[in-house]
């Protein structure tokens, strides 16, 4: 196979509650649609999921798009019989991993397409429906805090990711966990907790409440004081996300003891190859991978439900929100729908999903460029 041309064309989603973190507010959400044509004529899309500025991580929007300019001849030569082939020259060339994994999914989707076959057929998927979560930003106090979390509740979700900065944003968790017990609260700290006794007291605290998972709490995420946090047994899991951006990264994490849970996104670790590496890696240790979001669209969410589903135990629901409940217009036909607390697996050949080009014509925010 080879790739014959590649247009990247950018757009912005348009949330429907502006998303607030410790490092951001998300209103818009800048992406680009990846497409790729194949010599045989099989078209697939990929999105590059990088933002705006560096807050979360270490790529941006303009990185990723100027980086594949740079990649586009050597890609366009390149001769491969299997998406995997793709991601490994991609991983020779350039560490931008954003890029490197919208250029492997729109491959997957025009490799599934080419064979017939689905992605969740392709990566060995094992279940048709996936228990999924929703994340719920800063709210302006605890009153709003709740009123997300019943809203969470009445929709579904088999999960609430509570998003803080300190515990006075929270409601009472003992609380909400006893009126909604059908739910998975966790809670993400984003590194906005300082490395002192009252934060480790509050991570203690989040325990005694309940809460069995954090993501990231510290500053600087110090992976060697989360190691002695978690040597104690008074702290929840804690789940690294801001700190890796690579395989690698985990393989380090994994060594050092630094996490039993491993938030992972397969646009930030460089693909779906990577992602199914990072996966079997952190299996073997005995930790908990588990699938995170990154406000995408509908494209890059039925890839992340593709990936949770080759989980072998799925027990911590992915960050995966219907679209109904997160954007105003997205860019493909098909909505991801919450079923029972569930998304069912795209079944059609390649990622499964059918471009909606009025949409993106509405969304997109520059010229496309071709390759």
């Amino acid at each position: 196979m080879q790739i014959t041309q590649i247009r990247a064309i950018p757009f912005a989603l348009s949330l429907k509650q502006s998303f607030k973190t410790a490092h951001d507010t998300t209103q818009l959400r800048e992406l680009t649609l990846l497409e790729i044509t194949l010599s045989n004529g099989c078209v697939g899309y990929g999105e590059i999921q990088s933002f705006l500025n560096t807050a979360y991580a270490p790529e941006t929007q303009m990185d990723s798009r100027q980086m594949l300019g740079n990649l586009a001849a050597g890609l366009k030569s390149l001769q491969w019989q299997h998406p995997h082939a793709v991601a490994a020259y991609l991983a020779g060339k350039t560490q931008l991993t954003f890029v490197r994994a919208a250029v492997e999914m729109a491959c997957w989707d025009a490799y599934g397409k080419t064979v017939g076959k689905s992605l969740a057929t392709l990566l060995g998927a094992r279940h048709r429906f996936m228990p999924v979560g929703k994340a719920v930003g800063i709210q302006a106090d605890v009153a709003a805090a709740y009123t997300e979390i019943e809203k969470v509740a009445q929709a579904g979700y088999r999960r609430v990711k509570l998003k803080a900065t300190a515990l006075d944003q929270l409601p009472n968790l003992q609380a909400v966990q006893r009126q909604f017990p059908q739910m998975v609260f966790s809670i993400d700290l984003n590194n906005a907790l300082p490395d002192t006794l009252k934060s480790v007291d509050c991570l203690e605290t989040l325990k005694a409440q309940g809460i069995t998972l954090v993501e990231e709490p510290l500053v600087g995420s110090p992976w060697q004081r989360y190691a002695e946090l978690l040597a104690t047994g008074r702290v929840p899991r804690i789940s690294l996300d801001e700190s890796i951006n690579s395989v690698g990264d985990v393989s380090s994490a994994l060594r050092q003891h630094a996490a039993d849970a491993f938030t992972l996104k397969q646009g930030k670790l460089g693909g779906i190859s990577a992602t199914q590496r990072a996966i079997t890696e952190i299996n073997q240790a005995g930790q908990l991978p588990w699938i995170g979001g990154m406000l995408s669209s509908g494209l890059g969410r039925f890839v992340d439900v593709t990936l949770a589903a080759t989980l072998p135990n799925p027990i911590f629901p992915a960050d995966i929100a219907a679209t109904q409940d997160g954007l105003e217009l997205d860019v493909i036909y098909e909505p991801i729908q919450l079923i029972e607390g569930r998304v069912e697996v795209p079944q059609k050949p390649g990622v499964g999903i059918t471009v909606n080009w009025t949409a993106v014509k509405k969304l997109q925010t520059d010229v496309a460029q071709i390759y």
